[in-house]
């Protein structure tokens, strides 16, 4: 920060984020320095990113990190925009240097920070996205085999054995 000169023997500071070049001579010399990385340009000075941004140096905004991605205050470049732990119904992917949360498909489900989805019970299925196992329903769709058992003999002879019937 330079400082202002008043009087030939004395020189005020300028106000926070702002300087002035050797020998100024008054306040109206004062001019904001460019923003250090992780904060950008206002009407009244450097702010900091918030969270789930960032910015390099001498920015006048700040970068939203991608979708499925978070980064603390102050953040000073997209390098620190890191994978939130996907929510329940969805999982984790990393699949060339792209990934995020994917949506679970049907028949499956997963809890929140899940790397994979679990499949439903044999003759169970459920909604894509599902939460839990108590989202596995019946497949009331799915026909199911039947068999029984039945007695067969030729006429007037005694019973030669079982028949597997399937309906």
């Amino acid at each position: 920060m330079l400082l202002v000169r008043l009087e030939p023997s004395s020189c005020t500071n300028c106000p926070d984020d702002k300087a002035s070049p050797a020998g100024s001579t008054s306040g109206d010399d004062c001019y904001y320095v460019p923003c250090s990385a992780g904060r950008f340009m206002t009407d009244s000075g450097c702010q900091q990113c918030r969270e789930n941004t960032f910015s390099g140096p001498g920015a006048s905004s700040c970068t939203n990190c991608p979708d499925d991605k978070a980064s603390p205050a102050g953040s000073t470049s997209g390098d620190d925009c890191y994978y939130v732990p996907c929510s329940a119904g969805r999982f984790m992917t990393v699949v060339l240097m792209t990934g995020g949360c994917q949506q679970c498909r049907e028949n499956t489900f997963s809890g929140p920070g899940a790397s994979s989805c679990t499949s439903c019970p044999d003759g169970m299925v459920s909604a894509a996205g599902s939460i839990s196992i108590d989202n596995c329903d019946k497949d009331d769709n799915k026909e199911e085999t039947k068999y029984s058992f039945k007695t067969f003999s030729p006429r007037n002879k005694p019973h030669l054995g079982l028949l597997l019937v399937s309906n």
